[in-house]
């Protein structure tokens, strides 16, 4: 069949151009300021961290200037955007903004180890006094992560009440209340390595993951799969590391199939899975084990049901690469942190939001559309039979 005769009718029917458009937005930040991007809602209000102090610069030796201010100096506050990214709300406390839901409940963790929420539009602030760490929030205001005692939690909605999970670590949480995360074993030797897990709904029950049946690990029985998200239909995305000695030499994202089965390989190119939205689209990133990767060469790819998209390819605005992908909501927008390719590290960071044409959700066509479509597909249907003869 005739791809262009495909393209030209389906363009024809729903108005979407061929070739998608990417576009994208740095949070509005103040000058001299490096944010780092954590979680989108779909709205596209992100959340994340920001540092700024422009009257601390940083000299090499002879006087040329390395960094806009002193990074290491210089304390972080939680931040979130307005919808589509647009407008900046800064934190009056040091520390993280970590996650938010569609309620624009944000929650987080202060720089004196203090994890905390809010309300709607990140209003107020409330205290979790038994958590070291929050991870995740899912549109119920349903809480996952690690007690003070090292053990998981999953609270119940809007943050109240508390359900101890045991020893593992509770990362994600989908709408539902599935949990995905992990729990350390041991061999005969004393080293840990980690198991995947996902429960029933509201936490409950709990099943582990296992391991991809790809010809992977080698003869290494030491490997660790960590989940970091999960949509909703129980489709759980990560990474593997594998062990040796007390390190690892190779990694690499996986994903699975809806209530955590069918685990396998997405990429082996020492990358990560970071987020997958309630379509299966999935953003990954190379550059999450790279300790010494240079300027922009870090690369986050763009996965939508089967192809693989390099986002860095896709646009250059004052210089910015995509140097990881953190989240993408579920209008395919990717909250993330660029770097500028000619700034130092720390100097040129900034927390962004990047969506393309395709990614978008598409409306739904009027009545008159549909018509349209279906002479269409009987043009395609005509043109095809004249090929066959």
């Amino acid at each position: 069949m005739n791809k262009k005769i495909i393209f030209s009718v389906m363009f024809f029917a729903f108005s979407c151009p061929v070739n998608a458009a990417w576009e994208v937005r740095s949070i509005d930040a103040i000058p001299n300021s490096v944010s780092w991007a954590t979680d989108i809602n779909d709205s596209g209000i992100m959340v994340g961290e920001i540092k700024n102090n422009p009257n601390k610069p940083i000299y090499e030796p002879g006087g040329k200037l390395r960094y806009t201010f002193d990074p290491w100096n210089t304390p972080s506050h939680p931040f979130m955007t307005g919808e589509n990214g647009v407008g900046l709300k800064i934190f009056d406390i040091e520390g993280r903004a970590e996650a938010i839901n569609n309620a624009g409940q944000v929650i987080g963790k202060s720089s004196a180890g203090a994890v905390f929420m809010t309300g709607p539009n990140g209003e107020g602030l409330t205290y979790l006094d038994y958590a070291r760490d929050a991870y995740d929030i899912n549109n119920s205001g349903q809480i996952v992560g690690v007690t003070k005692s090292g053990h998981g939690f999953i609270t119940g909605s809007n943050g109240i009440g508390m359900t101890d999970l045991g020893p593992v670590v509770a990362r994600a949480i989908n709408d539902s209340g599935q949990v995905a995360g992990w729990f350390y074993t041991g061999d005969e030797y004393g080293l840990l390595s980690a198991h995947a897990f996902i429960t029933g709904a509201n936490g409950i029950g709990m099943t582990d993951i296992g391991r991809p049946t790809e010809a992977f690990y080698g003869t290494s029985t030491r490997v660790s799969i960590l989940p970091y998200d999960i949509n909703n239909s129980g489709q759980v995305v990560g990474l593997i590391q594998i062990h040796i000695d007390l390190g690892y030499v190779e990694a690499a994202a996986f994903m699975t199939d809806s209530d955590g089965t069918n685990i396998r390989i997405l990429s082996t190119s020492w990358g990560a899975a970071f987020g997958i939205n309630d379509s299966g689209q999935i953003v990954t990133s190379s550059n999450v084990l790279c300790e010494n990767c240079g300027i922009g060469e870090g690369i986050s790819f763009l996965l939508d049901h089967g192809k693989f998209t390099n986002i860095s390819n896709q646009f250059s605005v004052d210089a910015l690469s995509l140097f990881d992908a953190a989240a993408i909501n579920n209008n395919g927008q990717i909250a993330g942190t660029g770097v500028n390719a000619g700034g130092a590290p720390y100097g040129g960071w900034h927390a962004f939001m990047v969506s393309s044409d395709s990614s978008s959700t598409s409306p739904v066509p009027e009545p008159s559309t549909y018509a349209m479509l279906l002479a269409g597909l009987g043009l395609l249907g005509f043109m095809s039979r004249r090929r066959k003869v």
